[in-house]
């Protein structure tokens, strides 16, 4: 199955295995331009005010579930990857779902 949310999951040496969740768009937006950012200089920088739409769809908990059966000692699920997450206003719906589908399977 193509995965759309998620990458990873990764070893972090502070978080444990973690899974990455990507709640933006397909392009980098973000606030800041930092210099140490994996994904490199920010084109699209936007004011901490801006804030856009991208709801979850039913597609994301079946993502997140599927990975999930196949990590079940995942010790840490992140929120960023394309930029700020909290960009998205839709954010509390994605970390409730993350969190149901983690309930359901521990």
């Amino acid at each position: 199955m193509p995965r759309r949310y998620t990458y990873g999951p990764f070893q972090s040496r502070r978080l444990g295995l973690s899974l990455g969740v990507d709640v933006l768009r397909k392009h980098k937006i973000c606030t800041f331009n930092c210099v140490y950012c994996e994904l490199g200089i920010t084109n699209n920088i936007v004011s901490p005010e801006y804030r856009f739409s991208a709801p979850p769809s039913h597609e994301f908990r079946k993502e997140l579930k599927n990975i999930l059966n196949f990590f079940p000692n995942l010790n840490n699920i992140s929120f960023g990857y394309n930029g700020e997450p909290t960009l998205n206003e839709n954010l509390l719906d994605y970390l409730r779902i993350a969190s149901e589908v983690r309930e359901t399977l521990t």
